[in-house]
């Protein structure tokens, strides 16, 4: 399961961990072409403490330099991460 939460940032899981991953560019030794890659670089024993350690990376590399724009960062990544999270159904009507 992949939930991708910016383009810098996704929380993927295998079967024994959620882990934060974050995006690793690299060339192509046989092309040279700049191809997307993801990194693992935390681990997890649950989705929430996953999402919660994302938004403490998220809050502890951001460039915020007063306290003002603390508060302002935590609203921007508790935004985002509740857009990756939230649900998305499509309702589709029957026609009787």
């Amino acid at each position: 399961m992949i939930f991708n939460v910016s383009p810098k940032y996704r929380i993927a899981s295998d079967f024994n961990s959620w882990m934060i991953q974050t995006r690793h560019d690299r060339r192509n030794k046989e092309t040279g072409q700049l191809e997307e890659g993801w990194r693992s670089i935390k681990w997890y024993p649950s989705l929430e403490k996953a999402i919660n350690g994302l938004a403490d990376i998220q809050m502890r590399t951001s460039d915020a330099s007063t306290l003002a724009e603390a508060l302002a960062e935590v609203e921007n990544v508790c935004t985002q991460l509740s857009h990756a999270f939230s649900p998305r159904f499509k309702v589709e009507r029957e026609l009787i």
